[in-house]
């Protein structure tokens, strides 16, 4: 039986940060330039370029546009309940964000939705909801 493991040497820092914590916390590079690093491109500083599918009806006016927006997925997962952090350091998170001129707006689906609208209430940091996954029939 083989072992999981990266395919090349390329994929062996993508893995290691996903094994050992400790290799993820020192990690200091931005998830896109591991995935150029991962495929064998140089990385020039590309940046995202994000789908907002507007033509599929979502509205994005609700999204704040004071100062840079700083999206927070407050959830975990079934799988790693034990990262998941208390409504505290959120709030304390959200709050040290706005301070420092940043606008803060709350991530996840259905699970997180309570929460959400919870540090919402509590700190006033943007909360759109949640959403349908777009079909990729369409």
């Amino acid at each position: 039986m083989a072992w999981p493991g990266p395919k090349t040497s390329l994929a062996e820092h993508k893995f290691l940060t996903g094994l050992f914590d400790q290799v993820s916390q020192a990690n200091t590079k931005p998830y896109v330039q591991e995935i150029f690093e991962l495929c064998g491109f140089d990385f020039r500083g590309e940046e995202y370029v994000f789908d907002t599918h507007e033509d599929k009806g979502y509205d994005w006016s609700l999204l704040p546009t004071a100062g840079p927006r700083i999206g927070l997925n407050t959830g975990c997962g079934d799988r790693w309940t034990t990262r998941l952090w208390s409504d505290e350091k959120w709030i304390s998170l959200i709050i040290q964000l706005q301070q420092a001129g940043y606008s803060p707006v709350l991530l996840g689906g259905e699970a997180e939705a309570a929460r959400n609208q919870h540090l919402r209430g509590a700190t006033g940091a943007t909360y759109p909801g949640t959403f349908p996954c777009p079909s990729s029939s369409t």
